[in-house]
């Protein structure tokens, strides 16, 4: 029996990734609050919510090799949170381009 494979994200982007490597596995989102913690940077808390969506699923998926990732971005000494819609993804990129500062992904 083959071990089960499942990316814990519901993430389309992460989805394609994997794809790629053309092995069967299930996207599954886990529920889990995606907070930044005081003073955390923004390397930890994608480390953080990486290991946290993934053990929330491992008590479902037992027997199953779970993969859990995240990312943020990074701006302006702080840490930019996902938008949400459009007219807020479009605030933000305003806001990176207007301030000519550099974005970086974690």
């Amino acid at each position: 029996m083959k071990t089960k494979i499942i990316l814990a994200s519901s993430s389309p982007s992460r989805r394609k990734l994997l794809l790629q490597l053309d092995i069967p596995f299930e996207s599954v989102s886990s529920d889990i609050d995606e907070t930044p913690l005081e003073n955390e940077s923004a390397a930890q808390l994608v480390r953080r919510l990486a290991e946290q969506k993934a053990r929330a699923l491992g008590k479902q998926y037992k027997k199953a090799l779970i993969i859990g990732s995240d990312q943020v971005c990074f701006s302006n000494g702080e840490i930019v949170g996902k938008p949400h819609t459009e007219e807020k993804a479009m605030q933000q990129l305003g806001i990176q381009t207007k301030s000519n500062r550099k974005a970086t992904p974690h």
